[in-house]
């Protein structure tokens, strides 16, 4: 009789596990949950609240769609605590598809760069709090993200840089700063970088933490119209 009580215990405890699982699939390493037939939102990997996916690591990037036995979800979503407590997460760029952003990001002591798409319109007050070493953040949405402000987030809050809606040229990503125009990143693939000559025909300087943490890149040329390199521009580009 103690035999089947105990079988029974660990049957019932496995059916409460699956059926309280946080996630519906995994794909690339990341992990979705249902939201609706045609929608998901990523989360983490535990069984059950205080497990969080300690697997994120590393420079993430959520798409705007994923495809699981041949069924195409739009990613809507970043839901609480999906990215709790994971130290080794670098850097982020949330797809365009992307509406809200949970309290997903709650000491993610380790991310630095976080690019948000041009779809997201809400970003709840504790979601990337604290963040301590965040170095940059390019926005893309509507969202108007202030350096040193605690509103949307806190995304802005520990940042050194703080890029809102930026104009994507040749893969660069340009945006004002004071009186002049400023590079910010670049997102193409190449290793041997030619800078352009001119923002819209006009000189520019290279913004803080441009090219942070770009380590393929083996060559940068830098032309005349450049007129001055900002902080960290290329660090970390081992």
């Amino acid at each position: 009789m103690k035999t089947i009580k105990t079988w029974l215990a660990t049957i019932a405890a496995l059916l409460f596990s699956i059926s309280a699982s946080a996630h519906d699939f995994k794909v690339d390493k990341i992990y979705y949950k249902k939201t609706s037939d045609t929608t998901v939102g990523v989360t983490y990997r535990g069984n059950r609240h205080g497990e969080y996916s300690y697997e994120y690591s590393g420079n993430v990037v959520i798409p705007s769609t994923v495809t699981y036995l041949g069924k195409e979800y739009s990613v809507t979503s970043i839901e609480s605590y999906a990215f709790s407590d994971c130290s080794g997460l670098k850097s982020l760029t949330i797809g365009n598809s992307v509406t809200h952003i949970g309290s997903a990001f709650d000491n993610c002591s380790g991310l630095k760069s976080v690019t948000i798409g041009n779809s997201v319109t809400s970003i709840v007050y504790d979601a990337f709090s604290p963040c301590y070493f965040m170095t940059k953040v390019i926005n893309f949405s509507k969202l108007n993200i202030t350096k040193g402000s605690s509103s949307n987030g806190y995304v802005g809050y520990y940042a050194d840089v703080v890029v809102n809606n930026p104009e994507l040229i040749d893969n660069y990503l340009f945006a004002p700063c004071g009186d002049t125009y400023a590079l910010y990143g670049y997102v193409g693939t190449d290793t041997n970088l030619q800078l352009p000559e001119k923002y819209k025909g006009e000189n520019y300087i290279i913004g803080d933490y441009a090219f942070w943490k770009c380590s393929g890149l083996t060559s940068v040329t830098i032309p005349n119209s450049v007129t001055s390199i900002g902080a960290g521009a290329f660090s970390d580009c081992i």
